[in-house]
């Protein structure tokens, strides 16, 4: 399905034109989307929210967003920080001026990107902030629609080290992945840093949407790095109480935070794939069923047009908005292995909207 949209929208970022190129298509083994109804109605008003999850696309899908945003009667509020650790979403100049503009403006009408370091919709974010909004935004006749991007699990995990690796090349740092340096890694010798990687990223899709990005999951988020490094076992531990997880909203969301784990406390220090199957993934499909859509990295056209009709977007252009790029890098058995198995979650809830109707 061809996006109406210009090309140049997706071009307009700091780093400058580039060549758009041919148009790309989806790939063949794409599978029929859901996640985004067919005819979708135009917001008279309200907050069109974005949960950017990490390497899905949502550079390209907020980048639209901006530009659509400035060609119609809505602006653009984004709510995120690099440095999670150090950062309080509700200090945020842009999160309290969505607030302002909810609770005070007579029709409000704002697309939101929700990213890094803001705590997960699952746990925290529904509860304490957009339900809320929701209701003072529905009593003057306007909407709430929140919507995300999904991707096949192992595309997306391997997108995510690849790009930690090009950060690492570009700062001139030791292949990182995750724990300290290889060079002070007592497992060096055996350790396999893309198993490693998949550990401590298990199943991110499932995780942001409860939690947040990854420097704000509970140590239980995490798998074991690897079996044979019992001396790491102790790394995303030590992280947790450097940093806190709070459940308590807003109010008293401190800079520095106390630890809240999710779980309790009689459970081991890591998760695994069973407790991410059995509990995290049942959580995240009742965030799933509050997303009004929910795009697909592989065809970001689908959901483009859908954010184009929901403020009244009309561009005079057609053209195709490019897919992300194929992955670079080739692995052994051994680690495609490890990025299957630390998918399995992610691929579920994708796999829940492979289907033709939602």
């Amino acid at each position: 399905m061809a996006a109406l949209l210009p090309w140049s929208f997706v071009r307009s970022d700091p780093l400058g034109p580039r060549e758009p190129g041919p148009p790309s298509a989806p790939s063949p083994s794409v599978c029929p989307w859901s996640g985004v109804p067919a005819n979708v109605p135009e917001m008279e008003c309200g907050l069109l929210a974005f949960v950017h999850i990490v390497k899905t696309g949502g550079e390209a899908v907020w980048s639209a967003m901006e530009y659509m945003a400035s060609q119609t009667k809505w602006r653009n509020i984004s709510v995120w920080d690099h440095n999670a650790l150090h950062y309080n979403y509700a200090e945020d100049p842009e999160w309290i001026e969505l607030n302002r503009s909810v609770n005070a403006d007579k029709a409000p009408r704002i697309v939101l990107q929700i990213h890094n370091g803001v705590p997960g919709v699952g746990n925290v974010l529904w509860a304490q902030s957009l339900l809320p909004m929701k209701d003072v935004l529905e009593r003057k006749g306007c909407e709430l629609r929140m919507i995300t991007v999904l991707r096949t699990g192992a595309a997306r995990l391997i997108s995510g080290f690849e790009y930690q690796l090009e950060l690492e090349k570009k700062a001139n740092q030791d292949r990182w992945v995750g724990g300290p340096s290889l060079k002070t890694n007592p497992c060096a010798d055996t350790v396999n840093v893309e198993c490693e990687f998949a550990a401590s990223n298990a199943n991110t899709e499932v995780k942001y949407l409860l939690a947040g990005s990854s420097d704000l999951w509970p140590s239980a988020y995490h798998w074991a790095p690897m079996p044979q490094c019992a001396a790491y076992d102790n790394t995303i531990a030590k992280k947790d109480s450097a940093h806190a997880h709070t459940i308590s909203g807003p109010d008293t969301y401190q800079a520095n935070r106390d630890v809240r784990p999710l779980l309790p406390v009689e459970r081991p220090p890591f998760g695994n794939a069973s407790y991410d199957l059995e509990v995290l993934l049942p959580q995240a499909r009742q965030v799933i069923a509050n997303m009004y859509m929910v795009g697909q990295t592989e065809n970001l056209d689908t959901l483009l047009v859908g954010i184009a009709a929901s403020i009244g977007y009309r561009p005079t252009v057609t053209n195709k908005v490019d897919n992300p790029t194929k992955m670079k890098a080739y692995f052994n058995a051994t680690s495609t292995a490890c990025f299957d198995n630390a998918t399995t979650s992610d691929d579920s809830l994708y796999q829940d909207l492979c289907k033709a109707t939602r």
